[in-house]
């Protein structure tokens, strides 16, 4: 994970939105054809919201990133490796961030 404050923050990867305001990345393109949205369609975890540049953003509560963990374990054979690695690394953020609400936004 990574702090965008550089502004080097490559194509492709999943930010967290910090409480602070800031973002900061947990999960690096794999390649492939995933986006963070398809957590949602795929296993009806998170709330997909826009932000205020019209930015596609997955909201978490704390127990559906334990289930996503649970469902990524479940399903990794039937999903793209990217998009369960990415299941996996929010998981790992929520873990190491512990809060009630968690947002993800893709840096596309």
């Amino acid at each position: 994970m990574s702090d965008t404050s550089t502004g080097q923050v490559e194509s492709g990867t999943v930010l967290a939105l910090e409480p602070g305001g800031s973002r900061v990345v947990v999960h690096q393109d794999q390649g492939g054809e995933y986006e963070l949205i398809h957590i949602h369609e795929f296993f009806q975890l998170g709330e997909p919201e826009r932000d205020a540049s019209g930015r596609d953003v997955l909201t978490f509560d704390s127990s559906s990133l334990m289930k996503l963990k649970a469902l990524a374990d479940a399903y990794s054979f039937d999903y793209e490796e990217g998009l369960i690695l990415l299941c996996l690394d929010l998981h790992r953020y929520a873990l190491a961030n512990p809060r009630e609400s968690y947002s993800f936004l893709d840096d596309l």
